[in-house]
């Protein structure tokens, strides 16, 4: 499917065997009063409202020491959040 020119991803559930729904996947980009701050294996999103950190981590792929790689991302996200509070964005 495309909307606008760019592909739009999502799913197809079938109903019966010749009929189906697409469903849209759900993106969001940063707003304007959003800070994104990426880590080796997540990101750290800011905004107004809250704080957001996630990691993903494939075990079939990488070889990584999965508890060294959240605390050290952690000290990183923690760092990018004190920066962001000390010229007041939050």
């Amino acid at each position: 499917m495309v909307a606008g020119g760019n592909r739009v991803q999502g799913s197809i559930g079938l109903t019966s065997p010749k009929e189906g729904n697409f469903n849209a996947w759900m993106k969001s980009a940063p707003s304007k009063d959003e800070v994104v701050h990426k880590l080796a294996h997540g990101r750290v999103r800011i905004n107004t409202e809250r704080t957001l950190v996630s990691m993903r981590f494939d075990h079939r792929t990488e070889r990584v020491n999965v508890s060294s790689a959240i605390r050290h991302e952690a000290d990183e996200a923690s760092v990018f959040t004190r920066d962001m509070e000390l010229i007041d964005f939050i």
